[in-house]
């Protein structure tokens, strides 16, 4: 599939680090961007050093500046959005994996398995978002989930949600124009952190009330209609 990888960093470079190094050592990825938001360790001078990554450097950016910065980079490419606080689950090939659904017209999202679940189907589709419920009842992981290219021909994440909310408002989005999104069964992922690794500081938590308020505003007609 060859999908465009996107890593959005901030700090870190303990979570950083082995991530990069597992998805180099796999490759099938057509580019590899890391975009760092404005690290205040070793993680600048790590990335520079970094044969074959296409770093690029927004200090002071958004999380959804990053991504929507990504989605333009890879010109209608498949994109894969992870964050730094996840382990792979050792089997080769996981961006194939995660990413071969993509191509049936079914999937315009899918995102790994990142609590065991199982099922009789390949891929198990989703309402919602995982919003921290790793006990099987989430529903997508906005800490890793790969996006069809062709969604961003009528998308971008949303700017006035900062940090928060991305991945609700794009699964709302695909609710609304009836595409289905899933989880791929057979790809594991192990969230090993869930701190806000591209933001840091006492100032998380005020631009989370912030972005929760502006997805409301703006799905209001919607909300109670699907699942957060």
């Amino acid at each position: 599939m060859n999908p465009t990888v996107v890593l959005p960093v901030k700090g870190r470079l303990d979570l950083t680090a082995p991530l990069v190094d597992e998805i180099q050592s796999q490759g099938g990825y057509r580019n590899f961007m890391v975009l760092d938001g404005g690290s205040d360790d070793d993680t600048l001078n790590w990335l520079r050093a970094r044969a074959g990554i296409h770093l690029i450097e927004r200090e002071g950016s958004t999380l959804h500046e990053r991504w929507n910065h990504a989605v333009d980079c890879a010109a209608g490419n498949d994109l894969v959005f992870l964050t730094n606080d996840i382990v792979l689950d050792g089997k080769p090939e996981w961006l194939d994996r995660l990413c071969a659904p993509l191509g049936h017209p079914r999937w315009a999202v899918t995102c790994p398995n990142y609590d065991g679940r199982v099922a009789d189907v390949p891929v198990l589709g989703l309402i919602g978002t995982c919003a921290g419920r790793e006990d099987g009842s989430g529903g997508l992981a906005g800490f890793a989930f790969a996006v069809r290219g062709d969604v961003f021909e009528e998308y971008r994440f949303p700017t006035t949600m900062k940090f928060y909310s991305g991945d609700r408002d794009l699964v709302t989005h695909l609710h609304v124009r009836g595409e289905p999104y899933g989880m791929v069964l057979n790809v594991g992922v192990t969230h090993i952190n869930g701190g806000a690794q591209t933001l840091n500081g006492p100032e998380a938590a005020a631009y989370a009330a912030e972005d929760h308020a502006a997805f409301d505003r703006k799905w209001k007609w919607l909300l109670g209609n699907i699942r957060k």
